[in-house]
C-alpha cells in the first residue's frame, strides 16, 4: 500500500467520509429542506422573522455530522485501526472535517433555497438576508470547532457531548452573568460600551440558545468573531487529534485534570444563582434578604450535579472519593467571580462627576420604546435616539443630567421599576456620555416620569433641533424604491381600510411634505395625535429598520390623502351595517365612536355591542339614537377634508372615517349624555 504519511490531504479519506455520511445527510437535509415550509406556515409573508428554529436544527445538525464522523475516536479498536492507516493524523482530520461541512454546507443550501421560495424576505437579498446566512455559516464553523476540540480531550459520547457544551456555552454563561450581577449592581453603567468580547450579541451561538435575546441581533462584528473564534477553535482541534492516544477511546477524558476541568465548570454554572442572591446581599446595600435555607439547597444541588457528573463519566465509585478535592476549586471559583464583581462594581461608582468638570455630553434615549425592533421615526424620542454624536455643551443640560446622575448613583433602587410598586411610577432612561478630561464614561441615567420635567426634555430638544446633523438625519428617510415593503399596522383598527398601494402613496406624500418642513419639524415629531401608522420595513446600507411613521395633521397635505382614502368605499358597508340592526342580528362586535377636531380627538365614546343587535336591551333610548346616528351616518356621510369634523366610527373590525352634517352631531352628543 502506497504510505500517503505525508499528505496533508487525501481525496479518498474525504470520499470514504462521504459515504458514511450519506445516510444521516440525506435524512437531515429532508428535514431542513422542509423547515422553512412548517415554518412559513407559522408566519406567513412577514418580513422580520428571524427563522430561529432553523439555526437551533443547524446546531443539531452539525453536531451529529461531527460526532458520528469521529466516532471512532470513543472506540477503542475504531481507534486503534483508524489511527493505524497509512495516512497522517492532520490528513485524517482535514479529509473528515472537510467531508462533514460539506454535508453541512449542502444541507444548509437546501434550507435556504426553500427560504428562497417560500419567504417573502428572501426575495430581497438586502444585507440582513446575506448576513443572516453567513451568520450561520459562522456558526457552523464555531460548532464544529468546539467539538473538534472535546473530541481531542475526551474517550466517550458522554463526556464529548458533555465536553462540547462546555467549550461552546459555559464561557459565555459565565460572562453574562457575572456582566449582569455587575449591571444589577450598578445599573447606571450603560454595559452596551463594555469590552468587545463581554458584550451580549457577540457571540452568535448564545444569542440562537436563548442567553442573551429573542431577536437574532446577529451584527457584522459577530459574524467575524464567530468565524475566527471557530477557526481557531477547528485549529486547536487539530492539534489535539495529532497528540490523542489511541488509547484515550473508552475513557473519560485523556487525563484526569481535563475531567476535573469539565466537572468543575459545569458545577459553577449551577452555583451562580446562589451566588447571585449572596452577592447581591452583600453589595447592593439596598436592605436586601437572604434565604440561607434557599442558598444551601441550592449548593448542595451544585455539590450533587458535581459528583453524579463523575460517577457518570467514569461509572467507578471510588473515583468519587479522589474528586472531592475538586470542590475547593469551586469555592475558589465562587469567592473570585465575587471579588471581581465587587471591584468592577467599585470602579464604576467612583464616578462621580462634578458639574465643572463636564466638557460635554452626548444624549440618547428610548423613553420608553424598544429601540431593538422598531422606532416611530417621526416622533421626538426618534430626535433623541438619532442624536448620540451630538457634543452638548449648554450648561444648563449639562447640570441637570449630571445633578440626576449623581443621585441615581446614590439611590438606584429609588428608580428601578418593581411589579410590588402600587404606585404605578414610569421610569424612563436616557443613555448620556460624559466627557471628563478628554475622557468618556458611559452611563444611563434613570428618572421617575415625573421627575424627566417637560422644561429638562424641552431643553434638550430645543438645542438638538438646531443642530443641522441632526435636522439631516430626521429628513434623510429612505427612497420608495429601496424600501422591502410599506403597509398599514395591521393591529391598529383604522388601518382597515388602507391597502399596501394607498400606504405607499401616504409614504411618498410624508416624504415629499416633510422636506419642506425642515424649520418645523418640531411641531411634527411633537404631534401624537394620529389615526393612521405605518410599518416601514427596510433593509440597507443605512441598516436595518421596522419603522413606523405616524400620519399626523400637522403635516396637512399627508393628513387630507389619509382622510380621502380612509373615506372611500364605505357607502355599501353603512347600507349592509343598518340592515344587519334592523333585523336584530347577534353579532360578536365592538362599537365605537370617536370625534377628531383640526386632528385632534375632541370626544370619543366606547357603547356596548349588545345596544345594537341585543333586541330585549335595557336602554332603548340610547339603542335608538346608535341607530339614528348609523342611518345618518349612511345617508349624509361624506369624504372628510382635514378642516371638519371628522368622525372616526368603529364597528367589530371595520373602521369607517367621515364627516357627516350637524345632525349627526346632535345625535353623537345626545349619545355621550345617554351613555353616561
Amino acid at each position: 500500500m502506497k504510505n500517503n504519511r505525508n499528505k496533508f490531504f487525501s481525496i479518498s479519506l474525504y470520499k470514504d467520509a462521504l459515504k458514511q455520511l450519506r445516510i444521516i445527510g440525506i435524512v437531515l437535509a429532508v428535514v431542513m429542506g422542509y423547515m422553512p415550509i412548517a415554518t412559513g406556515m407559522m408566519v406567513g409573508d412577514h418580513l422580520f422573522f428571524t427563522d430561529k428554529i432553523d439555526c437551533i436544527l443547524y446546531l443539531f445538525t452539525t453536531s451529529v455530522v461531527m460526532i458520528y464522523i469521529f466516532r471512532f475516536t470513543t472506540k477503542r479498536k475504531s481507534s486503534d485501526v483508524f489511527y493505524s492507516l497509512p495516512y497522517t493524523r492532520t490528513c485524517l482530520y482535514i479529509s473528515y472535517v472537510l467531508a462533514a461541512f460539506t454535508w453541512i454546507i449542502a444541507i444548509m443550501v437546501i434550507n435556504v433555497m426553500g427560504r428562497l421560495v417560500y419567504y417573502k424576505r428572501y426575495k430581497y437579498m438586502g444585507h440582513f438576508t446575506i448576513r443572516y446566512n453567513l451568520g450561520m455559516l459562522a456558526c457552523v464553523i464555531l460548532i464544529m470547532g468546539g467539538i473538534s476540540i472535546a473530541q481531542g480531550l475526551t474517550g466517550t459520547i458522554f463526556t464529548n457531548i458533555a465536553m462540547s457544551g462546555v467549550i461552546l456555552f459555559v464561557p459565555r454563561l459565565l460572562i453574562r452573568y457575572i456582566v449582569g450581577f455587575i449591571y444589577d449592581l450598578c445599573p447606571y453603567a450603560n454595559m452596551n460600551y463594555v469590552k468587545l468580547p463581554f458584550r451580549d450579541n457577540i457571540n452568535i451561538l448564545s444569542l440562537i440558545v436563548g442567553f442573551d435575546d429573542s431577536y437574532l441581533d446577529i451584527t457584522n462584528t459577530g459574524v467575524i468573531y464567530a468565524f475566527v473564534l471557530g477557526i481557531i477553535y477547528l485549529i486547536i482541534g487539530g492539534i489535539l487529534f495529532n497528540r490523542r492516544k489511541s488509547e484515550t477511546a473508552g475513557h473519560a477524558a485523556s487525563n484526569k485534570w481535563i475531567q476535573g476541568v469539565v466537572r468543575t465548570l459545569i458545577t459553577l454554572v449551577i452555583c451562580l444563582i446562589p451566588l447571585y442572591n449572596i452577592i447581591m446581599y452583600y453589595l447592593d446595600y439596598n436592605d436586601r434578604t437572604i434565604d440561607i435555607l434557599y442558598i444551601v439547597i441550592l449548593y448542595g444541588l451544585a455539590i450533587l450535579v458535581y459528583f453524579l457528573f463523575e460517577l457518570l463519566a467514569t461509572r467507578k465509585v471510588r473515583n468519587l472519593l479522589r474528586a472531592i478535592p475538586g470542590i475547593l476549586v469551586v469555592i475558589l471559583c465562587n469567592v473570585a467571580i465575587f471579588i471581581c464583581v465587587y471591584g468592577a462594581t467599585e470602579n464604576i461608582k467612583k464616578f462621580r462627576p462634578d458639574v465643572d468638570e463636564v466638557e460635554y455630553i452626548t444624549v440618547s434615549t428610548d423613553f420608553g420604546y424598544d429601540r431593538d425592533m422598531s422606532i416611530y421615526i417621526n416622533d421626538k424620542d426618534y430626535v433623541l435616539s438619532i442624536s448620540k454624536n451630538v457634543k452638548i455643551k449648554e450648561e444648563n443640560i449639562i447640570q441637570m443630567l449630571t445633578n440626576q446622575y449623581n443621585k441615581y448613583v446614590d439611590k438606584p433602587s429609588q428608580y428601578q421599576y418593581s411589579v410590588w410598586n402600587s404606585s404605578y411610577i414610569y421610569y424612563n432612561k436616557v443613555d448620556v456620555d460624559f466627557c471628563v478630561d478628554g475622557k468618556l464614561y458611559h452611563r444611563t441615567v434613570q428618572f421617575r416620569t415625573v421627575q424627566l420635567s417637560d422644561m429638562m426634555e424641552e431643553s434638550i430638544l430645543e438645542y438638538l433641533y438646531k443642530q443641522p446633523e441632526v435636522i439631516d438625519k430626521v429628513l434623510d428617510i429612505p427612497e420608495v424604491k429601496d424600501i422591502i415593503r410599506i403597509k398599514p399596522e395591521e393591529n391598529y383598527t383604522i388601518n382597515a381600510n388602507i391597502s399596501d398601494e394607498d400606504a405607499v402613496l401616504l409614504y411618498e406624500s410624508y416624504k415629499k411634505e416633510l422636506q419642506g418642513m425642515r424649520a418645523d419639524l418640531k411641531s411634527v415629531m411633537g404631534d401624537n395625535d394620529y389615526l393612521c401608522k405605518l410599518v416601514i420595513d427596510y433593509r440597507g446600507k443605512k441598516g436595518n429598520t421596522w419603522s413606523y411613521i405616524k400620519i399626523v395633521s400637522s403635516m396637512p397635505e399627508t393628513y387630507k390623502l389619509f382622510l380621502s382614502i380612509a373615506g372611500k368605499n364605505q357607502e355599501q358597508y353603512l347600507d349592509n351595517l343598518e340592515i344587519n340592526i334592523n333585523n336584530s342580528l347577534q353579532l360578536d362586535i365592538t362599537f365605537s365612536i370617536g370625534v377628531l377636531s383640526d386632528g385632534k380627538f375632541e370626544d370619543d365614546i366606547y357603547i356596548d355591542s349588545d345596544i345594537l343587535f341585543n333586541i330585549e336591551y335595557p336602554d332603548e333610548q340610547l339603542k335608538e339614537c346608535v341607530k339614528e346616528f348609523i342611518k345618518e351616518a349612511e345617508t349624509s356621510h361624506k369624504i372628510p377634508d382635514n378642516n371638519e369634523k371628522v368622525y372616526v366610527m368603529s364597528i367589530g373590525e371595520k373602521t369607517l372615517v367621515f364627516s357627516a352634517d350637524e345632525k349627526c352631531a346632535e345625535l353623537f352628543n345626545k349619545m355621550v349624555k345617554l351613555n353616561r
